[in-house]
């Protein structure tokens, strides 16, 4: 059984990471990217074989790499600004999540950013590799798996078009997150819902109430399944009570015992219904 995501650290703020970031990354990828490409494919191949990658994997991570060198170089660009701080939590957040994605051998976050500032001295990323150091740690497990819930919602709506009120995979994933929030004691994480839930969920009266039917006809299929169940459950354990074990003659003496009754009854019926019959024709014979 999976254990609930509750979230311990009441200080960690989920505020300005979403969607801000990610589309501050898409942004300045798309800009830069061919402009870098070439400079950061051998730092980013000696990260890779030194935390530990395997090989088929290897072009892969190389694309993931150059990324996260051209997010800090973007941060660097804003580290002046209140939107420093969220954006090097999303850089966190990235490290971890590619060092999980391509089961990289070494899983440690922080050691996985040295390298990237190791393998960037003798680039132009010399002097921003470090921008997020101060403010980088080994990112909380259930944090992780958070964010990572928080991205797949933010994934789904910047496609166009897309609303998540209208779909069921995205009301499912934001189903989730409410109940983390409502386990955990974190106001920076129910304001993010609430911005997005404000932003997104423009059916959300409609979408709670969707909710608690699905809830309320879990619960019925359940009862009926009850109802179901036990009686069949307790005819088989009266059938190999009567059928395999010493009890079997008690119960076959309550058996013959009702059937006695039952016949008894029976022959009562008979009688009293032969005697209204013998009485309504003795009726209509001196009627006639």
């Amino acid at each position: 059984m999976t254990t609930p995501i509750v979230i311990n650290d009441k200080e960690f703020n989920f505020d300005g990471i979403f969607p801000n970031c990610m589309q501050d990354l898409r942004i300045y990828k798309k800009i830069k990217e061919d402009d870098y490409s070439d400079i950061l494919m051998n730092p980013c191949f000696n990260i890779f074989k030194e935390l530990g990658g395997q090989q088929i994997n290897r072009y892969d991570f190389l694309r993931h790499c150059k990324e996260l060198i051209l997010y800090l170089n973007y941060i660097n660009t804003i580290k002046s600004s209140p939107n420093k701080k969220p954006s090097c939590v999303y850089f966190n957040y990235m490290v971890k999540n590619t060092l999980k994605y391509f089961k990289i051998s070494d899983q440690n976050s922080y050691h996985a950013y040295d390298k990237i500032i190791d393998h960037t001295k003798n680039t132009v990323f010399n002097s921003v590799s470090n921008v997020c150091k101060n403010d980088f740690n080994e990112m909380d497990e259930n944090i992780y798996l958070t964010l990572t819930k928080l991205n797949v919602l933010y994934e789904w709506i910047s496609e166009p078009g897309m609303n998540c009120s209208k779909s069921e995979d995205c009301n499912n994933v934001y189903k989730e997150l409410s109940d983390i929030r409502d386990r955990s004691n974190n106001e920076s994480l129910r304001k993010a819902l609430e911005n997005f839930e404000n932003a997104y969920m423009t059916y959300l009266p409609y979408l709670q109430e969707l909710l608690k039917l699905r809830a309320s006809l879990k619960n019925e299929r359940i009862v009926m399944l009850a109802f179901i169940i036990i009686p069949v459950t307790l005819l088989m354990i009266t059938f190999f009570l009567y059928k395999y074990t010493p009890h079997g003659s008690f119960l076959q003496r309550s058996v013959r015992k009702l059937r006695r009754i039952w016949n008894k009854k029976n022959n009562d019926y008979l009688n009293i219904k032969d005697s209204f019959v013998l009485t309504y024709n003795s009726l209509i014979d001196d009627k006639y």
